[in-house]
């Protein structure tokens, strides 16, 4: 199968006088393709699961030698057309560094298309939409340089692509939220009824999350320096003035998940709720990763309330 993508790419390079295609020597790519504005593409034919950290060093060691990545992905081991599944890890990463696109490959014995297949938006884990496009031409190959900055990999890094003409029809966030009901404040999303208040489980128990991580883990100091975050507060107790907020102040609130001016009863709340999901006790396979993230939500709770005067 690979070797007849690769004869594809070889013979419809060759139709265009402009486009010249070559196997590498000295890469690990499958085949460099230079364009007519003498841009080059390391196109890699993959039939195979791939890891985040090998799709980071490709394109890393690409964009600094002056190479625009292409990822041709089997079709046969992503979902079906205009089905819904969970995405895997590589393949969002994937799907963001080409601009809302995979591109994949189809063979019928020795026929082969190029599709583009765009992942539907979705709020949180839920399933997401798979949607092939119709097949795309070699000679509309282009490069560009990518900002990405989704949730697996994040840089800017020179991509390559068949253009940028949505295939599926646009969507955005607000599209997924017209019958449902989204608060920052308390991560409730349902429908139109309204969802009781989440009571609070540590009330009863007397477990402080706080003291528990100190206990355990000693001084935020190691994994989260607050000199970077030093700011001066403007406000509290100043005889009735408006409180001001800097970007570093809305940071902490927006770590918590609760608004800016949120009451102090409701900031603890939400540290609670952050507290179990993110605490390292309940993650022991991933306790290094999680540490650090709960000591920035410690460090984001102590720095509100200060600020409140607590």
């Amino acid at each position: 199968m690979k070797q007849f993508v690769l004869d594809h790419l070889m013979s419809h390079t060759a139709e265009d006088s402009g486009m010249r295609a070559y196997v590498p020597a000295g890469h690990d790519a499958d085949m460099h393709i230079e364009l007519k504005n003498g841009k080059k593409i390391a196109v890699y034919v993959i039939n195979r699961a791939l890891r985040l950290p090998e799709i980071r060093e490709k394109y890393e060691f690409n964009t600094a030698m002056r190479l625009h990545t292409l990822f041709l992905i089997d079709a046969r081991i992503l979902p079906p057309d205009k089905t819904e599944a969970h995405v895997e890890y590589w393949v969002s990463a994937l799907h963001s560094l080409a601009d809302g696109r995979i591109y994949t490959y189809v063979c019928d014995r020795r026929s082969v298309e190029i599709r583009p297949l765009h992942i539907d938006w979705k709020w949180g884990n839920a399933p997401r939409l798979f949607e092939y496009g119709p097949p795309v031409s070699i000679c509309d190959l282009k490069t560009h340089v990518v900002d990405c900055s989704s949730k697996y990999i994040t840089g800017m890094y020179a991509t390559a692509g068949f253009g940028d003409m949505p295939f599926w029809k646009k969507r955005t966030p607000l599209d997924d939220m017209r019958d449902q009901k989204y608060s920052w404040r308390n991560f409730s999303m349902g429908g139109n009824k309204k969802r009781p208040p989440e009571p609070d489980e540590f009330e009863d128990t007397g477990w402080d999350p706080w003291e528990e991580f100190e206990r355990h883990y000693g001084d935020n100091s190691r994994f989260y320096n607050e000199s970077t975050q030093q700011h001066t507060y403007a406000g509290s107790g100043t005889g009735g003035k408006r409180q001001r907020y800097t970007v570093t102040d809305a940071a902490h609130y927006a770590l918590l998940g609760v608004n800016v001016g949120a009451t102090l009863d409701e900031v603890k709340q939400a540290y609670r709720r952050k507290a179990r999901q993110y605490h390292p006790d309940l993650h022991p396979a991933q306790k290094q990763e999680f540490t650090s993230k709960m000591a920035e939500i410690n460090a984001a709770f102590d720095a509100i309330r200060k600020q409140l005067g607590e």
